[in-house]
């Protein structure tokens, strides 16, 4: 139980830590609480790197540079390499959910993690996504969520093939989203696939006729023979 002097001694440092983050540096280890610590990151970014490292994680480094409604690009400097990328992901992610254009994020701002879930939020954000992070995962992940996500992939149609092939295979109408000569060689290819399947079908009906049919009837010839 907190006696007097620890309640007093807490107020003076919270009002310290209200009218400036720095003064968290100069609180005693022991007296840095996690309630402390996170009215400093809030008051001043800088205040980050005099957390305590129990304390420090993705919440703590959220509240360092997440001010206004905006991320405080100076306050990223002093978020652990670790944390950054999630510290980035989720105030963003926030962002989209709450309507924010995922166009209308910063380019540096956008995070491989975050384009993929732009992307699987509405297949149209991939028109936005870096190219750096345009991977087959990521148009995987647009034509999953809808086969009109054809129309904005751009660059090697040879290389993402079998990505159109999964299209057609969902739905015929992706053949209407792909170039003439991609459509062709998709159709194609399900084709084979389809022959392929069936070949193999009827040869395994063949060879379960020759193993039991065939044997059974030579029996019952055999059997007929010795009467």
């Amino acid at each position: 139980m907190m006696n007097t002097n620890d309640r007093t001694s807490r107020k003076k440092n919270i009002k310290k830590c209200e009218r400036s983050g720095l003064e968290l540096k100069n609180i005693p280890r022991n007296e840095r609480t996690r309630e402390l610590c996170e009215i400093a990151v809030k008051k001043t970014s800088e205040a980050l790197i005099y957390v305590p490292k129990e304390f420090v994680d993705v919440d703590m480094c959220t509240l360092a540079v997440y001010k206004k409604n905006r991320i405080y690009e100076k306050g990223l400097e002093f978020v652990p390499e670790a944390f950054l990328e999630d510290v980035i992901f989720r105030i963003n992610k926030d962002k989209i959910l709450h309507g924010k254009k995922f166009r209308n994020i910063p380019k540096k701002e956008k995070t491989k993690k975050l384009c993929e879930f732009a992307v699987e939020f509405d297949y149209k954000n991939i028109e936005f996504v870096p190219n750096k992070f345009r991977t087959k995962k990521l148009i995987a992940i647009a034509v999953a969520s809808s086969i009109k996500a054809l129309d904005y992939i751009a660059g090697d149609d040879e290389e993402i093939l079998d990505l159109y092939v999964m299209a057609a295979k969902k739905t015929a109408k992706s053949y209407y989203y792909m170039p003439l000569k991609i459509a062709y060689e998709a159709r194609q290819i399900i084709k084979n696939e389809r022959d392929r399947m069936e070949y193999e079908k009827t040869k395994a009906a063949n060879e379960w006729i020759e193993e039991n049919v065939w044997e059974e009837d030579e029996e019952n010839l055999s059997t007929d023979l010795e009467m």
